[in-house]
């Protein structure tokens, strides 16, 4: 990580500031800032809280993170006073150049933020509800058998079981097998996301205009890092919205999130098509950015 980090523990939720603090303690705070990992990073933030509190600032290269640590720091900040605090900030690396900015969990308060949302809240309503625990108790019984057979291998088979629950509720896909192709493949977008979007992991989130320097200048090489995690996104949206688009062009497509949205929406436009393919990706994403 770059040097000038550092990071600064905010002793209340109520008011936000940047409490005095001795010199040694900066440079401790600037030290343990310096490890923040480019990945796991919630490990590292997770154990920063037990020492400076639910509510941290860090500043990487300039760029302010404020980090919640608790449901109480949550709420107080992101519900009671959502207005204020819910916006979603502009991440160049991840979200323009690597195309997740497009995402409903990204983009910023306003007409099509609230649209992506309301849509993806259109699945959990009470009408859907007996479906999904359907879902979910058809692919908890070869989980238990799995899990039975070799406890080992936990942590493959929730893999799978996660997986497995959001396929088919969002595209009635059905997968059996932890190393199913289409599963390795929404992995290997998440893994994108997550790096690139760690704080101080690329010197563009610091400085927007490196975003528009020609690929084929020397230390450029982000914008192609970027392009290839792009072509990955669009590639597993694509695929997984073309078996969905087949099946109700057939008549033989099962009850699924993107399933209703294009039997109920014929005649969508492009641009609504475009935004059901993201929806149906966003089930997959939610634990790493929420809507």
């Amino acid at each position: 990580m770059a040097p000038s980090q550092d990071i600064t523990a905010l002793k209340s939720v109520k008011k936000i500031r940047r409490p005095s603090a001795s010199r040694s303690t900066w440079a401790s705070l600037a030290r343990d800032a310096l490890q923040v990992p480019p990945e796991h990073t919630w490990l590292t933030f997770t154990r920063w809280a037990q020492q400076y509190g639910d509510v941290m600032h860090v500043n990487v290269m300039g760029r302010s993170f404020i980090i919640l640590s608790s449901l109480k720091a949550i709420d107080d900040l992101l519900e009671k006073r959502g207005a204020i605090y819910s916006d979603r900030p502009i991440i160049p690396m991840v979200g323009e150049l690597a195309g997740f900015g497009q995402y409903t969990a990204m983009l910023p308060y306003g007409p099509h933020h609230r649209e992506g949302r309301k849509l993806l809240l259109g699945a959990f309503t009470p009408r859907n509800i007996p479906h999904l625990q359907e879902v979910q108790k058809e692919m908890i019984t070869p989980f238990i058998a799995r899990l039975t057979e070799d406890p080992s291998n936990f942590a493959l088979y929730i893999r799978l079981l996660v997986a497995s629950i959001v396929l088919r509720i969002t595209h009635g896909v059905t997968v059996d097998q932890y190393d199913d192709p289409i599963i390795e493949a929404m992995e290997k977008v998440m893994d994108d996301f997550v790096k690139l979007s760690a704080p101080g992991a690329y010197l563009v989130d610091s400085f927007p205009s490196l975003m528009h320097i020609p690929d084929w200048l020397p230390g450029a090489g982000f914008k192609k890092v970027a392009k290839a995690a792009q072509a990955k996104t669009l590639g597993v949206e694509d695929s997984l919205y073309n078996i969905v688009k087949e099946q109700v062009a057939r008549g033989t497509a099962p009850p699924s999130f993107i399933g209703d949205l294009l039997q109920n929406h014929p005649d969508s436009t492009p641009e609504e098509e475009e935004l059901y393919k993201r929806m149906g990706l966003m089930f997959y994403t939610d634990p790493y950015i929420d809507p």
